[in-house]
């Protein structure tokens, strides 16, 4: 027996399943959901083009054994995270079995005894089982060639919607329905079936039809204007029912009807699908994008956010939790990244963005180095630029003062707010060395200490008293250790400390003096330092220690220093964000380990890159949640500490191919194999959409192997 289980690298699951003489490794599926409270543009999207074969995508549905199966305008498609393949590759043929990669197909649906069945544009109905198809066309009994969407029924039923009528198939029988029964069209477009057994039907009229067990009741549509259509139904958890239009999105409740038009935020009035989330929420399709509605409100993500193409046919969500969705030209998936953005998409005056603060009521400040000051409450950023009375659009340290106060150090002066607005305005007339503000600090005492492009200055009596000793050096960093001591770092790359009013050289161990841009004083006292190029740096009891790449660092460039709850140290850098135990670090400081480890935060999608912004303070910030904030390049990064692996299901494992002296056997064929086949090929999959890339396995011939070969990414096993 070949046993293939298969793990994800992120949460390291395992699972298992046997099926006639192979064993592989599989587990029931948990259902997950996308995160609702992200707004679209928070979600990592991913394109698959690349061996998708042409055509739109009208129907997506993830099968009981974890495919995903895309029905487009060229053929019936299998997905398995990484490949697109035929649908019975492998598997003994049926009736017509290539007339699956060929077809026309709308409309996909397993029923309860695993049969997939497949509605097609101009070929009537389909039924796969086992790799054999069956077709059920006029001579059936279909009412016509064209299906148009497919819903299961009561004991197995299949209802199927068709330009001719709508057909009940059950037991083998089919009976139809058309306008003579009551039907509202005969062209049926759409069907869904209510909580309370009550089936909707709607087509080519402003009408729905509504079956009652005995017969179909038709009812106006009061709201629909004009002439208007019916393209998709949903049938709501709560009992209310969706109405998808050429005219606009319409909910049914309680008698009462509400119409959602692009007034409301709908991208195209013409909605094409629609698909119910496990929240609640609605998935919406139409000609330019599709749209979520949530608790009365309606978010939209076009073509022109990054959606393959404007056309939206299908949305559907997996039981990992992933959106899918298929347009003209490719198919979109979106899923939650560990991280959350926040860029101009959604709300942030620049994507420039420079230091950022949560203040004492839980609001978080941002400040950019182009276009201002933004205030975030938690869903909105509104935005205070020099017409608000900044001194300069460009922010490069925050603070806050005991009073509540925010501090906001421009290139230009400095800025007090009160309650969010600009009360006063500091520069070289207040005491100031400079108008430029490189830094701000608040040290223990509760003075505020500014670091300008001429040196520091400690605020007191409502005016700045510069401080002597850094030989007018611009001050890139405060910090404060143990005992209290002041310190501060300047651009010419010393260390400076307060003694009796004055800076004084600080000679960091006897290291070479090196740009420090960040202080970072832990729960111990013990007092981190970010360096431009020189590492990280710790000091502890008067003496300093540095940490370099070669000993384990992400990177020698850090700009900002934070902890998160389970003593680990965040550091932003030049290659983006990484964590290092801060027990390993004391540990290496002390002579008792050799190396430590560094843990990179790497997006899930490979393609993009993270590059924490410098220059700014502070760079990183551990907000009241726990979770900490990051300023980069392009806008904001949002992680979570606590929440840093998706607690994802241990994926399916399906061997699909065995070749035995390059002839082709199926997986029930392979245990009575005649002597002397002696070169085995095996060809398997994991089927986990979030991270497929990420995706790895182990497999062992019992009998054969002695012990497990690991296989990492690759998906095929060779035998001689």
């Amino acid at each position: 027996m070949l046993r293939v289980p298969a793990s994800v690298s992120i949460c390291g699951k395992i699972a298992a399943v046997k099926k006639l003489g192979i064993l592989l490794f599989l587990c029931g599926a948990v259902a997950f959901g996308l995160d609702p409270n992200r707004t679209l543009t928070q979600y990592l999207h991913r394109i698959w083009q690349q061996g998708l074969p042409p055509g739109t995508i009208y129907s997506i549905l993830q099968t009981s054994d974890g495919y995903l199966w895309l029905g487009t305008q060229t053929g019936l498609v299998r997905f398995d995270g990484v490949r697109f393949t035929p649908p019975i590759e492998g598997h003994p043929g049926g009736t017509d079995p290539d007339i699956l990669g060929s077809v026309w197909v709308r409309a996909l649906l397993e029923d309860a005894s695993r049969n997939l069945w497949v509605g097609t544009n101009d070929s009537g109905l389909l039924r796969v089982r086992h790799g054999v198809v069956t077709h059920y066309g006029q001579k059936q009994g279909l009412p016509s060639a064209t299906v148009h969407c497919l819903t299961p029924g009561k004991g197995g039923a299949l209802w199927v919607c068709t330009a001719g009528g709508l057909a009940e198939l059950a037991d083998g029988k089919m009976q139809v329905y058309r306008s003579a029964q009551g039907l509202a069209s005969d062209n049926v477009r759409a069907v869904c079936q209510a909580g309370d057994g009550t089936l909707w039907a709607g087509g080519e009229s402003p009408r729905l039809s509504a079956w009652n067990g005995s017969k179909f009741v038709s009812h106006l549509i009061a709201s629909a204007s004009g002439y208007t259509s019916v393209r998709a139904l949903v049938c709501s958890h709560d009992g209310s029912l969706w109405i998808g239009t050429t005219n606009g999105l319409i909910h049914s409740s309680a008698g009462r009807e509400r119409v959602f038009t692009v007034h409301d935020g709908l991208p195209d009035k013409w909605v094409v699908s629609l698909q119910q989330s496990r929240d609640g929420s609605l998935w919406i399709g139409t000609k330019d994008g599709f749209s979520r509605w949530r608790n009365g409100e309606i978010e939209s993500f076009r073509s022109k956010d990054g959606l393959s193409q404007s056309a939206v046919y299908s949305v559907y969500e997996d039981r990992e939790g992933s959106l899918w969705v298929g347009t003209k030209h490719g198919l979109n998936q979106f899923v939650d990244g560990r991280a959350i953005p926040y860029t101009a998409s959604e709300g942030l005056p620049s994507n420039n963005t420079g230091p950022v603060l949560q203040d004492r009521n839980g609001v978080v400040w941002v400040g950019t180095l182009d276009a201002g000051l933004a205030r975030f409450n938690g869903r909105r950023f509104t935005a205070l630029t020099t017409k608000n009375g900044l001194a300069s659009n460009t922010i490069r340290a925050l603070a806050e003062d005991t009073r509540g106060d925010l501090w906001a150090g421009t290139d230009a002066g400095l800025n007090r707010l009160h309650d969010g607005r600009v009360e006063s305005t500091y520069t070289a007339r207040d005491g100031l060395p400079a108008n430029a503000i490189r830094c701000l600090f608040l040290d223990r005492s509760g003075a505020l200490w500014a670091g300008t492009a001429a040196g520091p200055a400690r605020y007191s009596g409502g005016k700045f008293l510069p401080a002597a000793g850094t030989h007018g050096a611009a001050v890139l960093a405060f910090g404060q250790d143990a005992h209290g001591q002041i310190l501060a770092a300047t651009d010419a790359g010393f260390v400076y400390v307060l003694a009796d009013g004055k800076f004084t050289g600080f000679t960091q161990g006897g290291l070479p003096p090196r740009e420090v841009v960040s202080f970072y004083e832990d729960p111990d006292g013990l007092v981190w330092m970010g360096t431009l190029g020189a590492g990280l740096r710790l000091l502890e009891n008067g003496k300093v220690f540095n940490f370099y790449m070669h000993d384990g660092l992400f990177d020698d460039e850090i700009y900002g220093v934070v902890a998160d709850g389970h003593d680990r140290l965040w550091m932003a850098c030049s290659k983006g964000i990484f964590s290092v135990n801060r027990s390993d670090l004391r540990k290496f400081a002390a002579g008792a380990i050799p190396r430590f480890t560094s843990t990179p935060y790497i997006p899930t999608d490979a393609l993009r890159t993270i590059e924490c912004q410098s220059g700014v303070q502070p760079a990183a910030w551990r907000m009241q949640d726990g979770r900490l904030w990051f300023s980069t390049i392009r806008g904001l990064i949002v992680l979570d500490p606590n929440h840093l692996h998706p607690k994802l299901a241990p994926p399916p494992v399906e061997i699909e191919e065995i070749t035995v002296n390059g002839e082709n056997e199926t997986v029930s064929q392979i245990d009575r194999l005649a002597p002397g086949r002696k070169n085995l090929e095996f060809r398997y999959t994991g089927l986990s959409f979030v991270t497929p890339s990420h995706l790895t396995f182990r497999y062992i011939l019992e009998g054969f192997d002695k012990n497990w070969i690991d296989a990492g990414t690759r998906r095929e096993a060779f035998y001689t």
